[in-house]
Parts: C-alpha cells; structure tokens; sequence
C-alpha cells in the first residue's frame, strides 16, 4: 500500500525545477570581499573597511553558443551587497555561455518616467528628475578619510553629456553549468584613489563619470584574468 501511494505521489507532483541564475560576486582583488569586518588597503596605502554596494544593470543580452540569444532591453536589476550572507542573483532564460548588460541605466531610462520593480524612487538610488537615478553606490570606513567617523561616500551617477555614467560590458560565461558567476572586483576602483584627497562624491560630473568607468570596466567570468 505505501508503494502506490510513492508511486501516486511521485504522479501528481511535478519534480522540483531550478532556474538558471548568474550570481554577481563582489571581489577585492579576487578574493569575496568580507562586509564591514575585513580590512583592505588601496595602493596609496591607504586601509579602508566596505559597507555597502548597490548598482544597476540592465538591457540584458543573453547568449548560448552563436544560435541562441535572448534580448532583455527593458529589463533593469537593482543588485545590493553589505552583509556576508548578500547574494546578488539575476535569473537567466537559459544556460548562457555569453552575457552583455549595461553597467547603469541610459538616458533614455533615466527621463522615462518609469517607476516599476528597480526603478522605485524608495529604493533609495533616486536622486531628481534632472539628476537621475544613482547608477552605483559605494560606501566604507577609512582612518583616512575626512568624512564623519571615517566614512567615505562614492555615490556615482549623471546621464547627461559629457558626464554619462553609464557603459555596456560583455562576459564570456562557462558552459554546461548550473550555477554562473561573475565577479566584480572593487580593487581597481579602489586602487584608482585616494581617500586623503577623494572621499566624497555624490553629485554628476567629472569625478563621477571617472569612478564609474573603474567600476563598470571591473565585470569578468570568474576565474577570468
């Protein structure tokens, strides 16, 4: 009797199904950054701790071998890290061997009007309606820093020219796996100032545009030199 109810059982309740997920792993160097514990040095020598990091992607184009691509151009994913456990997880139509997505939101994005899912203005990433959205955010604890208690802020946006913040990348991705990573390393942003001179951004322009070209430029496949 307890066989055929198995059997029934097994019958009218679908199998568990996964879906395929790209994980973005924020890196210091190579190596999963430790939030708020660990403690990292830039090459100005400088020891700083990392709090917080948010960022947009989106237009997301998905690639399997050079027959298969599925193209999500309205698509926007607000990702977030600060604690150890933060896993930040995009959802993929299928395994892809190829990922490109924009670092940040267009210009188009930016004045749409659009409110939905990311784009909600109380997630904290909007700034005004002539500023935009924040595309990255960046936030630690240096002694060297001459914010309030050592804090420094990199609050990176602008949409306009000449000051755009946003910029398209493109991953190769192993193939036949359940589970993909790429990883985003902060030690080129890091390495890129110093935060005796630099502790503070958090409007559009110049500064901005050159943090956010360290950032976006910092996406590879795990394992990728």
């Amino acid at each position: 009797m307890n066989k055929i109810l198995f059997i029934f059982f097994l019958c009218i309740c679908p199998l568990a199904t996964h879906a395929q997920q790209v994980q973005i792993r924020a890196v210091f160097g190579g190596e999963a950054i430790r939030w708020s514990a660990a403690e990292y040095q830039n090459a100005a020598g400088e020891k700083f701790r990392l709090s917080d990091l948010s960022f947009y992607l989106s237009e997301f184009s998905w690639y399997q071998g050079e027959d298969k691509a599925i193209h999500e151009h309205q698509r926007v994913e607000l990702l977030q890290a600060g604690t150890d456990s933060s896993r930040m997880l995009i959802d993929a139509p299928f395994s892809p061997t190829g990922l490109c997505f924009r670092f940040g939101l267009d210009s188009a994005t930016q004045v749409s009007g659009r409110t939905d899912g990311a784009l909600d203005p109380a997630l904290g990433m909007y700034w005004a309606w002539n500023t935009g959205y924040i595309q990255c955010r960046i936030e630690g604890y240096s002694p060297d820093s001459k914010g309030k208690k050592g804090k420094f802020e990199f609050h990176l946006g602008g949409y306009a020219s000449p000051f755009s913040t946003d910029h398209k990348m493109c991953v190769n991705l192993p193939s036949g796996q359940p589970f993909q990573e790429v990883e985003l390393d902060l030690k080129p942003l890091m390495d890129g100032i110093s935060l005796r001179k630099t502790w503070s951004v958090l409007t559009p322009g110049k500064d901005a545009q050159d943090l956010s070209r360290l950032v976006g430029k910092s996406f590879r496949s795990r394992g990728q030199k």
